[in-house]
């Protein structure tokens, strides 16, 4: 009995197919990417005996803010984003960034400055009406080894 082309076909087909899927599984490709925003909770704040504002007087604070004009606002993103990258490569936990946005700043660049504390690895950053308050950079207690 002859073997019939579209077998081998078939087969390859079988098998390439279960190699992509092992590739995707094996790259993570099914992996949630989101971003989740958590807003600032005050009675959280109440309950813990510290809010945002006796956080922020702990800090040095630089300020930006966007107005809506998209070549100020680009430029004020690209300097958020170097701050960012500044105060982590400076490893200076004594600095915040206080992100102000304006009734005309475009959904678009709310949601830049999301992505970029995401893309920076922002440990901490706070939406908290029109303002968005970053604290790029802790300091890792040590832990204590146990002799």
């Amino acid at each position: 009995m002859k073997t019939k082309p579209y077998y081998i076909y078939g087969a390859f087909f079988i098998l390439f197919v279960a190699a992509c899927f092992l590739w995707m599984i094996r790259n993570d490709t099914f992996a949630e990417k989101a971003t989740h925003i958590y807003y600032r909770d005050k009675d959280f704040e109440k309950r813990m005996g510290y809010t945002l504002e006796d956080h922020v007087k702990t800090k040095s604070i630089i300020t930006m803010q966007l107005n809506g004009n998209e070549k100020y606002d680009d430029s004020i993103l690209n300097n958020f984003q170097l701050e960012i990258q500044k105060i982590i490569k400076d490893e200076d936990a004594s600095k915040g960034i206080h992100l102000k946005f304006s009734k005309k700043t475009t959904y678009e660049n709310v949601i830049r400055s999301f992505q970029i504390c995401k893309i920076e690895n922002c440990p901490t950053y706070a939406p908290d009406g029109y303002d968005l308050w970053v604290f790029p950079y802790y300091k890792k207690k040590n832990k204590k080894t146990i002799k």
